[in-house]
């Protein structure tokens, strides 16, 4: 049993252990802004921050170019837009296929300018010079340190770098709260995570907390779409809170704003000062303090990872040997058509949302659905979502699953053999996977 440190009665102040990824060119504006957060939220408050940059390097000549290319796709973005506008009235003939085409195609530009807007500022300013490969900083009482362990040959993190890291902070300051952070792309359980496979990531956690004789009190995933149950399981006994998104990050490309709706924004420094005692105070201070941000548009949340491994997992476990019976497969199919999807691009539908279903699920055995309903319940216990206005609308909860009916039989085998979640339930998705190969 992992065991926490004693801390003082009045606070703890917290350590944050951040890996931040810039080894594509579209994260390394954000990677500046990060640095720049986490010294607001040092000079707030009591935290110190050890943070390692991997960065893929970007010449000065090509920084010109990508802003140029910038610039040219957003008048392409309002040209085609005009276009489809003119066109619009026309009623038959190729006109409003044109119109719409146009349309779909402004919009894209139009998404794509927008993107890339705050690539701009940093492409001028060239914050990060033209460095590639590792450095290290530290920052503390809001100043960042000059870089160190610089290695130019190195673009990506590892599980035993990510391990070493964990560790080294919390030998430094045993007697603070332990904040893990990541920003990087994320896509649940199904590509690496900085660098690093999720599962590989998560046992990095686990190897920390077995040296260390206590876990991090708070993995922050500043990823998008890692709010994820596969994922969040490979997770557990490594971390104690996690605080994630199910949905993709938005991020405020406005050069006036930018970096308003990060994860990790002007909120964290609010969040960090309000001298949290434990990780769950933390945690739920965090995802308090986005969801009160001016035009929120992210939907977080604070996910129990013990309660995720002790309670959830069991009975999923349980409900995954209910469900899978030949009799009730065309009822278990109909509820995942009619749950809510939380990111149709990677297949990850709302798992709150198909509890719901299963438990209104007439047609299923009775113990079914109230194992079902065990699962609602606690749940609730488990996930505190604060949820965007369109999440709201979509019906979602905080925490997502994978879809497997989106993916070929032995592509789904892959990827649920890379997880850390139960035999039934592996059964279960692929018992219900309707493509074969």
């Amino acid at each position: 049993m992992i065991g926490k440190l004693p801390g003082t009665t009045t606070h703890r102040g917290v350590a944050v252990t951040s890996l931040l990824d810039a080894s594509e060119r579209n994260l390394e504006p954000l990677v500046v802004r990060s640095l720049d957060v986490w010294a607001q939220a040092s000079a707030a408050s009591d935290t110190v921050v050890r943070a390692d940059i991997f960065r893929a390097g970007s010449t000065l000549a090509e920084k010109k170019r990508m802003h140029l290319q910038d610039q040219l796709t957003a008048w392409g973005g309002r040209l085609a837009g005009v276009a489809a506008s003119l066109l619009s009235p026309f009623g038959s003939g190729l006109e409003p296929l044109i119109a719409d085409t146009l349309t779909r195609t402004a919009r894209t530009l139009w998404s794509e300018s927008a993107d890339n807007k705050e690539s701009r500022l940093v492409h001028q300013s060239l914050t990060l010079d033209d460095w590639a490969g590792r450095r290290s900083y530290t920052i503390e009482d809001g100043k960042l340190s000059a870089p160190c362990n610089a290695q130019p040959e190195r673009r990506f993190s590892s599980a035993e770098e990510i391990k070493q890291n964990l560790v080294d902070t919390m030998r430094a300051y045993p007697s603070r709260l332990q904040v893990a952070h990541v920003f990087s792309h994320g896509s649940g359980h199904v590509e690496n995570l900085a660098g690093v496979p999720p599962r590989a990531f998560g046992q990095a956690l686990r190897d920390a907390a077995a040296e260390t004789g206590r876990a991090p009190d708070v993995l922050l995933l500043e990823s998008c779409l890692m709010g994820n149950l596969e994922a969040l399981a490979g997770f557990t006994g490594g971390a104690q809170w996690a605080v994630a998104s199910e949905k993709t990050l938005h991020f405020n490309a406005s050069e006036a704003d930018l970096g308003q709706n990060l994860l990790t924004g002007p909120s964290l420094a609010e969040a960090f000062s309000q001298h949290a005692q434990s990780g769950e105070q933390l945690a739920r201070n965090l995802v308090d303090q986005v969801s009160r941000q001016k035009q929120a548009q992210n939907t977080v949340a604070a996910i129990n990872l013990g309660a995720l491994s002790q309670q959830v997992l069991p009975r999923l476990d349980e409900l995954s040997t209910l469900l899978n019976t030949p009799e009730q497969k065309e009822a278990v199919e109909r509820t995942l058509a009619e749950t809510a999807s939380a990111d149709a691009q990677w297949g990850f539908l709302d798992f709150g949302s198909w509890m719901a279903r299963l438990q209104a699920a007439s047609d299923l055995s009775e113990a079914a659905r109230a194992k079902a309903g065990e699962l609602a319940q606690q749940l609730a216990h488990t996930v505190d979502a604060r949820l965007s206005p369109s999440a709201q609308a979509q019906g979602l909860t905080g925490l997502s699953f994978q879809d497997p009916r989106v993916y070929r039989r032995s592509d789904l085998q892959t990827m649920l053999d890379r997880t850390d979640m139960p035999a039934s339930w592996k059964q279960l998705q692929l018992d219900l996977c309707p493509h074969p190969g």
